[in-house]
């Protein structure tokens, strides 16, 4: 599908007066299939997290860990219980999982790990030690308690300002050796569904398009680059620990020739070819001493 017919699509169905409701029927009568090479990815990058976490000496059992953008289909979370943590915050901004995307989701896991014993027995939200936020109400997760805040794929959807807000409201949430583990998709996830746009289209884009682009789709990218992350943590008061780049070596070949817009003329070809990062990052100051 073109890349302006996939956003019109989205801003119809997102204005919709009975959009949500339209959805709502079709998934309970037709289901919601996940996309299986969305899952093995999520996996993927959970398995690269966790050890990230081995290899720092930290485990997940007895953890209580924080997602942020659980999504429709808890591969996570799920993963998270088997590895035995105590208590797994799933988060969202509207309430996405119901009975269907959770036993494809288990269905998917039982496939690839058929020696999960929390998988192979539960069918509930509720078999799980779950609390699910959606909306997202940090009120709800005490102070300090939180050792592990988690995401995938899920931050460069957050723009900028809203991104500081949430790396700043997270910080009383984690312990005080807390690590906070981020995988984000550098890409332009228009080009999942054009696949005539390079890996990274919306960088030739002025702000202006891009900005009438995400008003559009309601989902739109923030189009912060690997080294912008990492200001962003420190400046919430993180110190990053590590910042894995993956390199996407096709992508910084076409980057030499890209027309890229003004604000990131100034970029080289391997910083726009990092497509993928790892972040961890843990309390860089005493909380009193940590002023927004």
């Amino acid at each position: 599908m073109r890349w302006q017919l996939h956003v019109a699509k989205l801003a119809v169905m997102g204005r919709l007066p009975f959009g949500a409701g339209l959805r709502a029927v079709k998934r309970r009568f037709l289901g919601y299939p996940p996309n299986r090479g969305n899952l093995k990815g999520t996996l993927r990058d959970l398995e690269e997290m966790v050890g990230e976490l081995a290899g720092m000496g930290r485990s997940l059992k007895g953890a209580t860990v924080l997602e942020i953008g659980s999504g429709w289909f808890p591969v996570i979370p799920v993963m998270l219980a088997a590895a035995d943590a105590q208590r797994v915050y799933l988060s969202d901004l509207t309430p996405r999982i119901d009975r269907g995307t959770l036993a494809a989701t288990l269905g998917f896991l039982r496939s690839e790990h058929k020696d999960l014993g929390v998988v192979k027995h539960a069918s509930r939200l509720e078999d799980f030690p779950f609390v699910y936020l959606a909306p997202l109400d940090l009120r709800r997760v005490e102070d300090q308690s939180v050792d592990f805040i988690m995401s995938r794929a899920v931050l460069e959807h957050i723009q900028k300002d809203d991104l500081l807000t949430l790396f700043r409201s997270l910080r009383p949430k984690l312990k005080a050796d807390g690590l906070m583990l981020h995988c984000v998709d550098h890409s332009d996830h228009l080009e999942h569904h054009d696949k005539r746009l390079t890996k990274v289209n919306f960088l030739t884009w002025s702000d202006e398009l891009h900005t009438l682009v995400n008003a559009l789709t309601r989902e739109g990218e923030n189009r912060l680059r690997h080294s912008d992350y990492v200001g962003l943590l420190a400046e919430c008061g993180y110190e990053v620990i590590k910042a894995n780049a993956c390199m996407h070596e096709p992508t910084r070949q076409i980057a030499k020739g890209l027309r890229l817009a003004p604000r990131f003329r100034d970029l080289t070809p391997d910083e726009i070819a990092v497509l993928r990062s790892v972040y961890v990052a843990g309390l860089r100051e005493p909380r009193a001493d940590f002023r927004d």
